[in-house]
């Protein structure tokens, strides 16, 4: 199944479902989950028809799980996203970048 595309925005199901997918998979609290869905959903918000590549859902997901690990002092290693979301690291790192520029 193809991502949504960030522009048109995720519905809040879909960003929940990738979220707690992520998650399970990786074995992070279900608390963090929301915390990511609500940055997730903001950033998404933000940068609505940037027309920025690295800004699928999934991408964006990953990130910000990333970003609320890391918020919370629960270090992850970036490939450990990579692995569970099957997104690029390049695109992931981006918009990860991104998410501490604004969020930090």
């Amino acid at each position: 199944r193809i991502p949504p595309r960030f522009n048109k925005n995720p519905t809040d199901e879909e960003l929940a479902s990738l979220t707690t997918r992520l998650c399970s998979k990786m074995q992070i609290p279900s608390d963090f989950s929301a915390q990511a869905r609500e940055i997730a959903k903001d950033l998404m918000w933000h940068n609505a028809g940037g027309g920025r590549s690295a800004m699928t859902a999934d991408v964006v997901t990953a990130a910000c799980l990333f970003f609320t690990c890391e918020e919370r002092g629960s270090r992850r290693l970036l490939k450990e996203f990579v692995a569970a979301s099957h997104c690029d690291i390049e695109k992931l790192r981006s918009v990860i970048s991104l998410t501490r520029a604004r969020y930090s």
